[in-house]
């Protein structure tokens, strides 16, 4: 009897301990349910309310606030950036590498929190990689910003509501001809892709009635009005993420890790390999020059490689506006790429 009892005990511990093995075993399968990697098609994220993000934020000591009756956006690294007005009434922030960032994503980014419109890569398809040295090219609509159908044309800002031009072309304006490397090179990516916007009519101050596919000028008017231009004309490339037909954007500066590897990224986009649910697509890269702090050309062959001459862009400053003009090498563009995790930032648009 007394062996009975103790095996009877026994066969309990055992049942037991089976018994806490298959939860353990279900919650570990549950768990790798529940952490997919987060993609515009699965947007399973945490609450991403702009007032759930800032409360978040200040709980971590980072965010908007006053220093010196200034307002800043103060960093998890310890740097107070600057925070400016969105034309539409939001506020943006100006990172540390000078661009203008929507206040939910920096929030998101400083919060370590998956970015609201961006794409992840799928799994990789080994039929599907593209090797180094193999170079991949897809044909752009070319724009140049000195083009007389938009050159004149003031770059939003809140002295330029409603949108107008500047007859005399003045040199101190901010006009299209001047800075508008960033919003043409844009345009170009939506134009590729046959994206079309409501026209509007610079002189009568009103929109046209008509669509066209997309030009610097038509895309000047859908940033104004959506959030994608600061107080002072400098575009906010997050607000691609609301433009029709985007499948999600990618921006070195959230996934950075070499510019070697952002050339490789860049390959895969031209390519159409970096995501199954996106077409193939058209990068922007920053460049630069002496005297030229900044200037943005859309990325449209490449063979994954750092090497200016196996690189080819459109350059919205060249000559005549045809595209063999504008189509050329980064070696012979006169400019050289951003050597940081700000130079590449790309629309992917949805097969």
């Amino acid at each position: 009897m007394k062996y009975l009892k103790q095996l009877r005990c026994l066969l309990v511990v055992m049942f037991v301990m089976g018994t806490c093995s298959c939860v353990n075993i279900d919650s570990v399968a549950r768990a790798e349910e529940t952490s997919q990697p987060v993609t515009a098609t699965n947007p399973t994220v945490p609450d991403s309310n702009l007032v759930s993000l800032e409360a978040q934020a200040a709980a971590a000591g980072i965010g908007v606030r006053t220093v010196n009756g200034v307002k800043v956006f103060h960093t998890k690294d310890g740097h107070d950036l600057a925070v400016t007005q969105i034309i539409d009434g939001g506020e943006a922030v100006i990172d540390e590498g000078g661009e203008a960032v929507s206040m939910r994503r920096e929030l998101e980014w400083q919060l370590g929190l998956p970015i609201t419109g961006e794409i992840y890569q799928s799994a990789v398809d080994a039929s599907k990689v593209t090797s180094m040295n193999t170079t991949v090219e897809i044909s752009p609509v070319c724009y140049s910003q000195h083009d007389a159908r938009w050159s004149r044309i003031l770059i939003g800002t809140t002295s330029s509501i409603p949108p107008t031009q500047d007859p005399s072309l003045s040199s101190s304006g901010h006009t299209m001809y001047r800075e508008g490397c960033f919003i043409a090179s844009t345009a170009m990516e939506a134009a590729t892709y046959t994206q079309s916007l409501p026209d509007y009519d610079y002189v009568n101050h009103r929109l046209a009635g008509t669509t066209s596919i997309t030009d610097p000028a038509n895309m000047n008017y859908w940033l104004l009005t959506n959030g994608g231009l600061d107080s002072n004309g400098n575009m906010t490339f997050d607000a691609m993420a609301q433009f029709p037909g985007i499948y999600g954007l990618w921006q070195s500066k959230y996934h950075y890790t070499t510019v070697a590897a952002i050339y490789q990224t860049a390959q895969q986009m031209i390519a159409g390999t970096f995501t199954t649910y996106a077409r193939p697509s058209l990068p922007i890269i920053l460049m630069n020059k002496t005297g030229v702090s900044e200037h943005y050309c859309a990325w449209y062959q490449s063979d994954g490689s750092t090497s200016g001459a196996n690189n080819s862009i459109v350059q919205p400053t060249r000559g005549d506006y045809s595209n063999s003009s504008l189509e050329c090498t980064i070696a012979v563009s006169g400019y050289s790429p951003e050597n940081d995790q700000y130079l590449m930032r790309v629309a992917c648009w949805r097969k």
